[in-house]
């Protein structure tokens, strides 16, 4: 499967104030304690203290985020390609 984003491309985003202002099934960048990612999220911070995350790409599994390890999010808005 093609990627959405590819190595080299320019992202831009809004800063999140509050995981509160997430919405399901668009694309953030997260910053953790782990790393860095840029994925479609499914906000379970209610429920399981998590955010979902899922690739575009179906190869790879969903997988969690506990919010306590988030340290900044930004709302994907816009990407430059580089050829």
């Amino acid at each position: 499967m093609v990627p959405t984003f590819n190595p080299g491309d320019i992202v831009i985003c809004e800063y999140v104030e509050h995981w509160s202002y997430l919405k399901d099934y668009e694309c953030y960048v997260f910053v953790s304690i782990e790393g860095i990612c840029i994925k479609r999220c499914i906000n379970a911070v209610k429920k399981r203290r998590v955010i979902i995350i899922e690739s575009d790409n179906k190869e790879y599994k969903p997988d969690l985020i506990p919010l306590e390890s988030i340290l900044e999010i930004w709302h994907y808005k816009a990407r430059i390609t580089k050829n």
